[in-house]
Formats: structure tokens, sequence, C-alpha cells
């Protein structure tokens, strides 16, 4: 009887501590992605730079009418960054969280040879000429 007491004692304990640490990293999670979703005003380029202050990676795809820029990764166990894509004219396109968790992403946005790397400066540069350039 002692050691049945016992043993659901300990269990109680373990399964409250599996339960504890679960909801942790659940909040922490939910905390983390929301940090990387774009708020409601950030629906350009420039207003992107604003709220992504210290992003410095982006790239173009091989027909270089999107520019993809890397933000933080947003999630504790992260296989990729997140990432927001924009078109020609400098608009928010599409985003996601993690670029290697989200197959539809990465379907859509391929990250598929050549790709070419650019600062935020170039970044900058790439949206301006794309802006000025009739089509």
């Amino acid at each position: 009887m002692y050691r049945w007491r016992l043993f659901t004692m300990i269990a109680a304990i373990a399964g409250a501590l599996v339960l504890l640490v679960l909801a942790g990293f659940t909040s922490i999670e939910k905390r983390l992605r929301t940090r990387a979703t774009p708020p409601a005003q950030v629906t350009t380029l420039a207003n992107w730079m604003k709220w992504q202050a210290t992003a410095e990676d982006f790239y173009l795809g091989p027909s270089e009418t999107h520019l993809t820029a890397l933000g933080r990764s947003a999630t504790l166990l992260p296989s990729g960054p997140s990432a927001y894509v924009f078109d020609a004219s400098g608009q928010l396109v599409d985003w996601t969280a993690d670029i290697g968790d989200d197959l539809t992403f990465g379907t859509k946005w391929p990250q598929k040879k050549p790709i070419r790397f650019l600062n935020r400066t170039e970044a900058v540069a790439w949206a301006t000429r794309m802006q000025e350039s009739p089509e």
C-alpha cells in the first residue's frame, strides 16, 4: 500500500513537471512567433526596414522580381529564420515565421540557385531601381 502511494505521488509530480515544461515551451513559442509577425502597418519594404532595423540579410531569386528579407528566428528550435517577400513595388506579399518548416512558403518562394545575396544598402537600392524602372 505504501509503495503504491509513493509511486502515485511520484507519477503525479512527474506529470505535473512535464505539463509545466510543455506550458512554458508553448508560451515562449507563441511569444517568439508574435515577435516575427509583422504589425498591421508593415506593408512595404520601407516600413519593414524601420520595424526590423538590424536586419542585414536579403536575397533575390533567379528572376530578381521579388526580394526576400530574412528576419530573426521565431521559434525555440528553428529550422530557419523568419522570411518576408516583397514584390517589385516594395509591397509585402508573403511572410513566414520559420522558412525551414513552412513547406507552402518554400514551394511558393523556392530558394533555387542562383540566388543573389544582398546587404541592407543593396536591398534598398534594388527596391529604388525597381520602382523607378518602367514596366
